[in-house]
């Protein structure tokens, strides 16, 4: 076994140990002298700490790999993660600012920044991120990114396109053609938003919010026999928001049918 999987293991365990110990309200005995760490020891540490939840924590050691090592940008990665975590995303931003001055060329970490930016809310910081990401490589979970930022600004058509070319990148991805679906729905091309939601379906049947979809789509468009049979599709999928269909505003014609009347009928 490589030497840094017998750190990582030990460390695990120790944690582990403290974490009884803390639960019991007794002392944990550590095994392990922390004075004789070295940047990789810390950042196994701040690892096993994450993957516990214990952020807080997880930050300190990953500032002490940092002080070991001020070019470490796996740990300065690893420090933004944490920071997103606890969403603390200015924070976050700072940390890639620092990995964008060691790696200025490195598609993903405008990418990450862009993210983080998209957290915050700063949605055209993250898209002029996002942009740079893709000056320096197509991937496709960067037009993903591009695509909500443009969809949380409500400029639709922008959102389509970029689902479109993260669409052509991971074709499988049924989630893509949902929410392409969904900015459709808002500029209100209803044809085509219910082909997207039909596509989504046809990837991932067990995913169920689609079958919802196309019953607003259906209803928006003024189809309510096809909206009810949407829906009852979508019943059998087991989808049960019947809450937000008595009271959105998006169901507002179809509540008026008798099919809804019926099938509402005790729910």
């Amino acid at each position: 076994m490589r030497s840094g999987k017998i750190i990582t293991f030990i460390l695990v365990a120790v944690l582990v140990s403290s974490l009884v110990a803390k639960a019991d309200d007794q002392p944990a005995v550590s095994i392990i002298d922390e004075n004789n760490f070295n940047a990789s020891d810390w950042l196994c540490k701040a690892d096993a700490l994450s993957e516990s939840k214990m952020f807080d924590k997880a930050l300190e050691a990953y500032s002490r790999a940092i002080e070991l090592d001020p070019n470490n940008v796996d740990a300065y990665n690893k420090r933004a993660e944490a920071y997103k975590d606890l969403k603390e995303y200015d924070k976050a931003i700072e940390e890639y600012n620092r990995i964008i001055s060691l790696q200025p060329n490195s598609a993903e970490n405008y990418s990450n920044r862009g993210a983080a930016y998209a957290f915050s809310k700063q949605y055209e910081k993250a898209i002029e991120d996002y942009d740079r990401s893709l000056e320096l490589e197509q991937i496709w979970d960067t037009y993903f990114g591009k695509a909500m930022a443009f969809y949380r600004l409500e400029q639709y058509d922008k959102a389509v396109r970029d689902f479109s070319e993260a669409i052509v990148l991971k074709p499988e991805f049924a989630t893509l053609y949902d929410l392409r679906g969904d900015a459709y729905a808002n500029l209100k091309q209803y044809d085509k938003a219910i082909k997207d939601y039909d596509m989504s379906i046809s990837i991932a049947p067990y995913y169920l919010k689609p079958y919802y979809s196309k019953v607003i789509a259906f209803s928006l468009n003024g189809k309510v026999q096809n909206a009810c049979e949407s829906l009852r599709t979508a019943f059998s999928k087991g989808w049960e928001n019947f809450t937000r269909i008595k009271q959105s505003s998006d169901f507002d014609d179809f509540r008026e049918s008798d099919c809804y009347t019926e099938f509402m009928a005790g729910r």
